[in-house]
Order: C-alpha cells, then structure tokens, then sequence
C-alpha cells in the first residue's frame, strides 16, 4: 500500500457519505490498491512511483481512471505493465475500507521527461464497450432479466439477477447503446443496472 501521506487520491462524483464508511475508519487516511495487467503494482515495486489517482464517473461518459507515476531517469518508461492497453483495475478510499473502482483500458502512455519525469496513465472502464454502439433490434417474447442475460451473454459476461418473469411480446431498442437501453429498462421495474468484476487469486 502506498504511502498516503504522499499520495493525491481524488474520487469525484463518486465520493461515499459519511454514513456509508464503517465504524472506526480513519478519514484522514486515504489508500489505494492498483493492479496492472492482474498483478499488484505493490509486487513489482511500482506502488512507490504512483503520486496520484484519479477517478470520474458522470454518469453520462464512461468511467475514467488517470494515474500519474513519477519516472525518474526513465527507470519505468518500458515497464511491461506501463502500456497501451494494459488492464488496470483499482480500489480507493480509506485504509481498511477500499471500494472497488472499476477495470480500465490503458491508452497511451503521456511521457513528460522535464523536471521531475512522469508517466501520465488514462483509461476508460470497460463499461465503454457497452457505450459505445447505439443498435436498433427487437427482442421478442422474452423478460427484461431475460434480455439483460442475452446482452451479458454477447460479451462473454456472467449475469446475476433476478428474474423479472414479465414476458414481454416485443420490446425495442432504438437508437441506443446497450448500458443506456439496459438501465431504461431496468428504471421501467425499479432495477438498477451495474457492470462489475470478480478477481479470484491464480
């Protein structure tokens, strides 16, 4: 875990109310946990160089992560894990209370080698697959669990829900892209929509 008192960990939009953070957590002790291609920066000595991580989540765009690294004398710039499309998943919060951020795609690597050198890294979660298209298609005879399932299914995604049981004759999507049809539909039955992700040692 990196040090905290030399790490700016900034969660915008996304902020947990007092009331949501556990008994006895210090808030004045942020952390955060950072894997890289599945492996913890923490293991391949790369927690110390990350000065900040930033996460945004507008509800409208994709989430987005930045993480800036600092890069002295270049010692990291052809690190394995430090490039484009690496998979970067993250934890913020406090220590001893972290929240699961999301799994994010790397794009370029921004290198800036005057003064101090750094490494900026950005990345959208992979929620922008599911953004990123607007389809038009129907789905016949079948619940909204049912239609949840199929979109899940098409992205090699387990599903887990409830079953909605209302068959429904025929319902459209028009003009959109998945994540938006997906939490229409949901809003239509009081349920809510989440793209999450299970890391299991090994």
């Amino acid at each position: 875990m990196a040090n905290p008192t030399v790490t700016e960990i900034r969660k915008i939009v996304t902020e947990r109310r007092l009331s949501d953070i556990p008994r006895g957590v210090d808030r004045s002790n942020p952390a955060f946990r950072v894997l890289l291609n599945n492996v913890d920066a923490a293991s391949v000595n790369l927690t110390g160089y990350i000065s900040k991580v930033e996460f945004v989540d507008d509800d409208e765009d994709a989430k987005t992560i930045e993480i800036k690294m600092a890069n002295p004398g270049g010692s990291i710039t052809d690190h394995p894990s430090v490039v484009e499309g690496a998979t970067v998943s993250v934890w913020m919060g406090y220590v001893g209370a972290l929240d699961f951020m999301g799994q994010f795609k790397l794009d370029q690597p921004e290198y800036d080698f005057a003064g101090d050198a750094t490494i900026s890294l950005k990345g959208k979660g992979d929620e922008a697959d599911l953004a990123d298209t607007e389809k038009t298609r129907s789905f016949t005879s079948k619940t909204d669990s049912q239609i949840a399932q199929e979109i899940a299914q098409e992205r090699g995604w387990d599903f887990e829900g409830d079953d909605t049981k209302v068959v429904h004759e025929e319902v459209q999507q028009t003009n959109q892209n998945d994540i938006l049809f997906l939490q229409d539909r949901a809003s239509l039955s009081g349920y809510q929509v989440f793209v999450d992700y299970v890391f299991r040692d090994g």
